[in-house]
């Protein structure tokens, strides 16, 4: 080893460790990330079911409550 390559070296050895530490945090943050998506998805999905489940059972409770309306009309207004 030449004495210019030494005297380089803690500047080569900083800059790598830089270099790794920045590779490690970017791969914390893409895990974190991931993981986030993971469990936001489900939820998202389940919220969106019961929104779906939610309209169903209203629009099922307004035709029941209209066939009752019409039934009603029918027996005590007979035309």
């Amino acid at each position: 080893l030449s004495v210019g390559m030494i005297s380089d070296l803690p500047k080569v050895l900083i800059l790598g460790a830089i270099a790794a530490a920045s590779a490690f945090v970017v791969t914390i943050l893409i895990v974190l990330v991931c993981v986030g998506l993971i469990h936001t998805t489900p939820a998202a999905l389940r919220q969106s079911k019961l929104n779906s489940m939610s309209k169903s059972d209203t629009r099922l409770h307004d035709m029941h409550r209209l066939h009752l309306l019409k039934s009603f009309k029918l027996i005590f207004f007979p035309h």
